[in-house]
C-alpha cells in the first residue's frame, strides 16, 4: 500500500513538472525565440537598425521635408541655368553685330572708317581714365600715342578691302579689346599693355547618322534622317595686363559674368601665366614700414583709418582669353549611295 501510494506521488509529481515545462514553453521560449516571437521580433528591428545606419553614415535621411528642399533646389536650380543659358545666347547673337548693331556686313570702306575710329576712341578713353604714363616707357616716347599702351591688334587695310571676309572677324576682335578694357576702366586696373587676337578654326560637335539593324539588308532598311551638327568658332585674346594679385578674380568676373559685360560670350581662360615686376616689388618694398602706437585704441583708430597704407604690388598677368563665335545650327545633306537605290540630297538647313 505504501509503495502505491509512493507511485502516485511520483506520478502527480511528474505530472505537474510537465505541466510546468509546458507553461514554460508556452508563456516563455515561444514567445521569445518562437516563429513571430519576440526573437524573430528582434531580428526584424536588428536589419532595419542596420539600414537605418546605412542612412546616417551618408548624413542624409530621406524625409519628407528632405525631399521637398529637394525639389525645391531643382527647380531653383533649373532657373539658374535657364537664365545662365538665355544671358550666352543673347551675347551670341550680340557678338555677331556691327557697329550701331547693324546685322549685315558694310562695304569695306565705310567699315575701316569706323573701325579705326573706334580703336582710337577705345584707347582716348583708356587715356582719359588713366592719365599717367607707365614707367615703362621711354621718356621720349611717351608722347607718341602709337608707343603708350595699351596696344590693340587690328587687322590691316589692305587685308580688309582685299577680302570683305575678314570684315566680321575684325568686327569681332574689337568687341573683344573693348570688353578688356571696359572691365579695366570699371574696376579701375590702369595696367592693361597689350590685347592681341587669334582666330581659331572652326569646331563641329554632332555625330554622323547610322542605319538599324546588322543582318538585314541594307536597301530594306529605313533611311535615317541626317543628324544635327552645332557649328562654330573660338577666337583666342591675349591680353596682358598689370594690377595687384587680389584683383584678377574681379577683373575675370567682370568679364565672363552677363550682369555687365553683355557683347563677348567667353568661356573659361585656356592659359593663365603671372609674373612679379620689378619697379612694382621696389614701390611696394618702400612703403613696408614700421609704426609704434602708445596703445590699441590709437592702433584700432589707425586700421579703422587704413592707415600706414600699403601698396601691393602689381603682378603681369597673361591670360589666353577664349570667345565663341557661333554659327548656328545646321542639318547635314542625308547622301545616300547609288547602290542603296537612293538619291543624294546636297541642300542644308540652318536654324
Amino acid at each position: 500500500m505504501d509503495k502505491l501510494r509512493e507511485s502516485a506521488f511520483g506520478l502527480a509529481l511528474g505530472g505537474v513538472g510537465l505541466v510546468l515545462a509546458g507553461l514554460v514553453y508556452v508563456m516563455i521560449i515561444g514567445p521569445v525565440w518562437g516563429d513571430g516571437g519576440l526573437g524573430d521580433q528582434e531580428r526584424k528591428l536588428t536589419g532595419v537598425d542596420k539600414k537605418l545606419k546605412a542612412f546616417l553614415r551618408e548624413k542624409v535621411l530621406p524625409t519628407k521635408a528632405y525631399n521637398e528642399r529637394v525639389r525645391e533646389q531643382s527647380k531653383t536650380d533649373k532657373t539658374v541655368y535657364d537664365q545662365a543659358i538665355a544671358g550666352f545666347e543673347a551675347r551670341c547673337e550680340s557678338f555677331q553685330a556691327f557697329f550701331n548693331d547693324a546685322t549685315t556686313t558694310p562695304r569695306e570702306a565705310e567699315f575701316i572708317a569706323d573701325y579705326h575710329d573706334a580703336v582710337r576712341t577705345l584707347r582716348a578713353d583708356y587715356w582719359k581714365k588713366f592719365p599717367q604714363v607707365p614707367l615703362s616707357v621711354p621718356e621720349d616716347d611717351r608722347t607718341d600715342p602709337e608707343k603708350v599702351p595699351p596696344f590693340i591688334d587690328t587687322v590691316k587695310d589692305d587685308d580688309l578691302a582685299a577680302d570683305s571676309a575678314k570684315i566680321p572677324f575684325a568686327m569681332k576682335q574689337f568687341w573683344i579689346a573693348d570688353a578688356v578694357a571696359e572691365a579695366c576702366v570699371s574696376l579701375g586696373i590702369d595696367g592693361l599693355e597689350k590685347i592681341d587676337v587669334i582666330e581659331v578654326r572652326e569646331e563641329r560637335r554632332g555625330k554622323s547618322a547610322k542605319r538599324s539593324g546588322r543582318g538585314s539588308s541594307r536597301k530594306s532598311e529605313p533611311r535615317k534622317p541626317a543628324p544635327f551638327q552645332v557649328k562654330y568658332g573660338l577666337i583666342e585674346a591675349d591680353v596682358t595686363v598689370n594690377m595687384p594679385y587680389v584683383r584678377f578674380e574681379e577683373f575675370l568676373a567682370r568679364l565672363l559674368g552677363d550682369r555687365q559685360q553683355k557683347r563677348v560670350p567667353f568661356l573659361e581662360p585656356r592659359k593663365i601665366s603671372m609674373k612679379a615686376l620689378g619697379e612694382s616689388v621696389s614701390e611696394f618694398q618702400k612703403s613696408v614700414h614700421v609704426v609704434a602706437y602708445p596703445n590699441e585704441a590709437k592702433a584700432r583708430e589707425a586700421e579703422a583709418a587704413k592707415e600706414p597704407k600699403i601698396v601691393e604690388p602689381d603682378v603681369q598677368f597673361k591670360i589666353r582669353l577664349v570667345a565663341v563665335d557661333w554659327a548656328g545650327v545646321e542639318r547635314e545633306a542625308d547622301k545616300t549611295s547609288d547602290e542603296d537605290g537612293g538619291s543624294e540630297d546636297d541642300g542644308e538647313e540652318r536654324y
